[in-house]
C-alpha cells in the first residue's frame, strides 16, 4: 500500500486533531510507527500505525479471509440471514464511501486504511451473496448511492459534517463502527448457519479494530453513547 507524504502540511492551519496527529507521528529519528496489523486472512492486514515518536503504532488488521467459504458450494442461509447479508452489503459500501470522502478532505491514513478494509469486507459479503444466489443490491451504483433511502440520507448528512472538520470526521467514523458492532451483536446472536456466523464475527472484529483506530486518533475523551446519538440522528 502506498504511503502518502504530506508535503503541504506546513501551509495548513491545523485543527487540534491534526496537531495531535502530527505529534503522534514522531520525528525522523524516532520512527513513524506504521503498524502492520494482525490479519489472519489476507496479507498483513491494514496497519493504522500512527506512532508516538518511538515507532509504536496502532495496527488495525482485520483478520478477514475467504477461508470461511471453503467447501461451501450450495446455499445454506435462512431467508432472514440472506436479508442480513443484503443489508450488510449496503452498509459496508456506505462505510467505504464515507471514509473515501473523509480521506479526500483530510489525508489521514486511518481513513484510507479503514476504507480499504471496508472494501475487503463488502467483497466477502458479495461472495456470500453469490453462494446464496442473492442478487447484489449495490451492483453498478456510484459512490454515495446505496439503493436505500435511510443510508442515502445518512450519507448526505454525515459527509458534509466530516468534510468540514477533522475531529468531526473521526467521531463520525467511530459512530459508524459502533453502530455496526451493535447491529452485528444482534445478528450473531440469531445466526444459525455456521459460516454465516463466522463471517459476522470476523466483520465485528474488524469494526472493533476500526473503532479503536478512530478513537485513538481523536486523542480526546469521547462519550460514545451521547455523541453518537447526536451524530447518527443529525442532532445539532
Amino acid at each position: 500500500m502506498k504511503i502518502n507524504t504530506f508535503v503541504f502540511l506546513s501551509s495548513l492551519v491545523f485543527t487540534s486533531a491534526q496537531t495531535r496527529y502530527l505529534k503522534r507521528r514522531g520525528n525522523r529519528n524516532g520512527g513513524i510507527g506504521y503498524g502492520s496489523g494482525q490479519a489472519l486472512g489476507y496479507g498483513n492486514g491494514y496497519g493504522n500505525g500512527y506512532g508516538n515518536g518511538n515507532g509504536h503504532g496502532y495496527g488495525n488488521g482485520d483478520g478477514m479471509g475467504a477461508d470461511i467459504f471453503l467447501g461451501i458450494t450450495a446455499p445454506q442461509c435462512t431467508e432472514a440471514e440472506k436479508e442480513i447479508l443484503i443489508a450488510m452489503r449496503k452498509e459496508e459500501k456506505f462505510s467505504h464511501d464515507v471514509y473515501a470522502e473523509f480521506y479526500n478532505a483530510h489525508p489521514l491514513r486511518c481513513f484510507q486504511n479503514i476504507g480499504n478494509a471496508e472494501e475487503q469486507h463488502t467483497s466477502l459479503i458479495k461472495q456470500a451473496l453469490d453462494i446464496e444466489g442473492v442478487t447484489d443490491p449495490v451492483e453498478g451504483l456510484n459512490n454515495g448511492d446505496f439503493n436505500d433511502d435511510t443510508l442515502n440520507n445518512l450519507y448526505d448528512n454525515l459527509v458534509p459534517r466530516g468534510q468540514a472538520d477533522l475531529t468531526e470526521a473521526l467521531k463520525v467514523g467511530a459512530c459508524i463502527e459502533q453502530k455496526d458492532i451493535k447491529d452485528l451483536d444482534v445478528a450473531i446472536a440469531n445466526a444459525t448457519t455456521s459460516y454465516f456466523r463466522e463471517l459476522l464475527q470476523r466483520l465485528q472484529r474488524g469494526s472493533e479494530n476500526h473503532f479503536r483506530a478512530f478513537t485513538q486518533n481523536l486523542g480526546t475523551t469521547f462519550d460514545r453513547d451521547v455523541e453518537c446519538d447526536s451524530i447518527m440522528n443529525n442532532k445539532k
